[in-house]
């Protein structure tokens, strides 16, 4: 990758030739970011040796590369959640929201005049019902 960026860069005139035929990435680059892998890999390579000079790197690209493929398992350790963890937790995160949203909607949706309503609509059909009966 500096090797391209160098030659590039020096058959564009941005650079003079240099005794080492790389650019540092911190030259062609304001700023950079990643994430995970992204981010560790983007450090490694705008990392200079000096601060103060930004002209050569600490890591190249392949070195970068190689650390990471040395060293990335030590970084992103696979980690497992046990089985009845994983239900118990299911379970209890269910059990919290069902509950939650319950007395959430009692607090925002419950009219006792609806409730007299209902009641008074229940009995007025239960009341033509047995009329209804009576007269059969």
């Amino acid at each position: 990758m500096e090797d391209y960026a160098y030659n590039y860069s020096l058959a564009s005139f941005c650079i003079d030739e240099r005794v080492k035929p790389k650019v540092a990435m911190s030259e062609l680059f304001d700023m950079v970011s990643g994430t995970s892998t992204g981010s560790l890999l983007t450090t490694a390579v705008v990392l200079p040796v000096d601060p103060v000079n930004n002209r050569s790197n600490k890591y190249y690209a392949n070195d970068a590369s190689d650390i990471y493929k040395k060293h990335g398992g030590d970084v992103f350790q696979t980690f497992e959640i046990p089985l009845w963890v994983q239900i118990l937790g299911t379970i209890g995160c269910v059990i919290f929201g069902g509950l939650l949203g319950f007395f959430i909607g009692m607090c925002i949706f419950h009219n006792k005049d609806h409730e007299e309503t209902m009641k008074s609509f229940h009995d007025y059909i239960r009341s033509r019902k047995t009329l209804k009966d009576k007269q059969a």
